[in-house]
């Protein structure tokens, strides 16, 4: 009997996550946002109330991403747009969110690790998409960061303070920082910090991240790099939040923060090959080799490197020179590193003012930049096997929620992409999309977004 919903596709060459080889002339069948049967040149082609003819095509797990911000932290930090950003969108940072999983869901990202924004806002965002109110990827929140202040601080504009209403900054900070887990925090005796993180993982997030480091960009620019905590305290942190159950993402920016994150245990370390353009020593590329957590680096394409050099633009430095070499040697290896873009909602008119060379292959576009990562990771070093597995089930690994998602597996969820060229062959292939399925649902990919907020043009009547 043909179940109401249930979609069938016939023909097609399963690349389904897994250790194995690409499976030919395989069906799968979709039910009740499952997957229900996968098979091998079945005798008869599956039936189903849909009925997609794969022949041709290829299908692969849909891509989770390890790290990103839906609302747009690189518009915040040093007034890139950040106070035309908050005023514009104060009151609408929820719509905002739902429009970055849209977009997301729209190039094949079916599942993001929000890692930090803040908490009303997102976690909103992911209980309206949960409960099938709203169209996008599925989010797994971290809500506040341990350790950041808002956007009117130096984590993100040094001197938006003087060009901003006392009010309103304080408004956006508190929002940002909410359950108190700013910068406060750093001046606060271990029982009050404790205190801080126990009510913050009481709260209905999925995940933690506590800044190691500072998130100071133009320390960045200047190759500085601040430790936020002492140890003690840090263990104290990661004690409450893996106590709770939950995964913790680390910030590091220096070799001493990511030895330090590999010493307490931390489950995902995010861009953990940036050291300020310091070459790490082999004794820690082996200690990271060695490590059972994951890490989440984002390299850059050659294409964007190059163009950002050819410019002389600052960003130059953050995805070449010793951070390229970390990463390379990271890979020689076998560190484990799953996809992580650290992508972000930019308004349409912050968008206009980048540069050509700005734009192409930029790695913080939404949905886009996750096929920059896999460009980027097979000129780095990896396979297009190794890439396409560090894009859909290392990350699930990473999470710990390999048990539903990651790869096409009966049992699990029904999250698959279907693409006109063989991804193996190229992974760039993977932007050729011919259909999104997401909890065995066909996207109206064209349609998406539907509620468009930051990406239409900011008109006054």
């Amino acid at each position: 009997m043909v179940k109401d919903g249930s979609i069938a596709i016939n023909g097609i060459t399963l690349i389904d996550g897994t250790d194995g080889a690409p499976i030919e002339n395989a069906s799968i069948l979709i039910e009740d946002g499952k997957f229900v049967r996968i098979e091998k040149s079945p005798a008869e082609p599956f039936e189903a109330a849909t009925v997609i003819d794969g022949r041709g095509k290829y299908a692969m797990p849909g891509l989770l991403d390890a790290n990103v911000h839906l609302l747009d932290g690189l518009s915040l930090t040093n007034n890139f747009g950040g106070i035309e950003y908050l005023a514009r969108y104060e009151g609408r940072l929820k719509e905002l969110c739902e429009e970055a999983a849209q977009l997301s869901l729209k190039y094949g990202t079916t599942t993001v690790f929000d890692t930090g924004d803040p908490y009303r806002p997102i976690i909103g965002a992911r209980d309206a998409i949960n409960k099938g109110e709203v169209v996008g990827s599925r989010i797994y929140a971290a809500g506040a960061i341990i350790g950041q202040s808002g956007p009117f601080t130096r984590d993100f504009m040094v001197d938006g303070r003087t060009r901003a209403t006392k009010r309103f900054a304080d408004r956006l900070d508190s929002l940002w920082e909410w359950p108190g887990l700013g910068g406060e925090l750093l001046l606060m005796d271990i029982e009050d910090v404790a205190d801080r993180v126990q009510r913050h993982v009481e709260t209905d997030i999925d995940i933690a991240k506590v800044f190691v480091t500072d998130h100071l960009v133009s320390s960045f620019q200047n190759s500085t790099a601040y430790l936020q905590f002492s140890h003690r305290v840090l263990e104290r942190i990661f004690s409450i939040v893996q106590g709770a159950g939950l995964k913790l993402v680390t910030h590091t920016s220096s070799i001493e923060s990511l030895d330090t994150v590999i010493d307490l245990g931390a489950d995902v370390m995010v861009h953990h090959n940036v050291s300020q353009q310091v070459r790490m020593p082999d004794s820690l590329i082996e200690k990271v080799a060695a490590f059972k957590g994951w890490g989440a680096p984002q390299p850059v394409t050659n294409r964007f490197q190059h163009g950002l050099e050819a410019i002389g633009h600052g960003w130059a430095r953050y995805g070449g020179g010793a951070h390229r070499d970390n990463l390379e040697r990271m890979i020689q290896a076998g560190a484990n590193l799953c996809l992580a873009t650290d992508a972000c909602e930019s308004s349409i008119d912050r968008m206009a003012d980048f540069t050509p060379e700005e734009l192409t292959d930029r790695p913080w576009d939404l949905g886009r930049g996750s096929v920059y990562w896999l460009t980027a990771m097979v000129e780095t070093g990896f396979t297009p096997a190794q890439a396409l597995r560090g894009g859909t089930r290392d990350v699930a690994i990473a999470y710990g929620v390999d048990d539903k998602l990651g790869t096409v597996e009966s049992g699990k969820i029904a999250d698959i992409i279907l693409l006109d060229a063989d991804p193996l062959a190229d992974v760039a292939n993977v932007a050729k999309l011919n259909k999104v399925i997401k909890d065995g649902v066909v996207i109206d990919t064209a349609a998406l977004p539907d509620n468009p907020v930051a990406t239409v043009d900011g008109k006054f009547d």
